[in-house]
């Protein structure tokens, strides 16, 4: 394995329990990044805890719900902590809503609201390949310089 990289923001990844952990591209997050990377199953037990005590200030929710700010307006200095909900949309949204996730500030990927929208049409198969950032697609923007020469060339 390479070297574990430093992300300088915890990342918190949510598996719900009907997602099967092995199927989950998040599973083997955590061997690239232990020190920030953490994959937990949102379960009853976790669920109690976090509604009980909470998630540390700082704790940011990537969930695009009508009061997400786009990722480009957060103010990264003030976030320690990104949960990301790993789950289909009909999971994703209890979650979310849950006492405890309720409450944390929200962030979105991308520059229109996108808020509760779910795929138009069927999941593409297996082994389909996403489309390819361009200049005026936002996810660019996360590029490096380098990525961002190398998607655009491609």
């Amino acid at each position: 394995l390479p070297p574990p990289l430093q992300l300088g923001t915890k990342v918190l990844i949510l598996r719900h329990p009907k997602e099967p952990e092995t199927k989950s591209s998040a599973t083997p997050l955590p061997l690239l990044s232990p020190d920030d990377i953490e994959v937990q199953e949102w379960n009853e037990a976790y669920e109690r805890q976090i509604a009980h005590e909470g998630l540390p200030f700082g704790t940011w929710l990537a969930y695009p719900s009508d009061d997400a700010i786009p990722a480009a307006e957060v103010p990264w200095q003030e976030v320690s902590r990104v949960v990301l909900i790993d789950s289909r949309w009909t999971h994703a949204k209890a979650v979310a809503m849950s006492p405890g996730m309720a409450e944390l500030p929200r962030l979105r990927f991308g520059s229109s609201n996108q808020a509760e929208q779910e795929p138009a049409g069927p999941s593409p198969g297996p082994g389909a390949r996403p489309p390819c950032p361009g200049p005026s697609d936002p996810t660019s923007a996360l590029l490096d310089d380098g990525a961002a020469a190398t998607a655009a060339a491609a």
